[in-house]
């Protein structure tokens, strides 16, 4: 991608007044992120069980999802192979 597109400068230009203008913001973030990141290093396993939740859960949901998806295609061609397999795999 090249600078030289037209809008590029205007676009641009936004984003530095868009950060200028929070860049209070971009310090708490960046804060509490360092902040998160050294208790991770301190304490693993509670780093662990939180990562382990976080997956957990987004496998879960998207396990479901797949499923409601899957079942809202019956009329597509391959429906019953997806279902089957789906439930094999979850």
């Amino acid at each position: 991608m090249s600078m030289n597109q037209p809008g590029d400068a205007t676009r641009l230009q936004a984003l530095a007044s868009t950060m200028h203008e929070h860049w209070v913001m971009f310090l708490v973030e960046g804060i509490v992120l360092v902040v998160l990141g050294l208790i991770a290093i301190v304490l693993p396993p509670i780093a662990t069980l939180a990562v382990e939740i976080l997956f957990g859960w987004l496998f879960l949901i998207s396990g479901i999802m797949g499923l409601i998806t899957t079942f809202w295609m019956r009329q597509a061609p391959g429906f019953w192979w997806a279902w089957e397999v789906r439930l094999l795999v979850d």
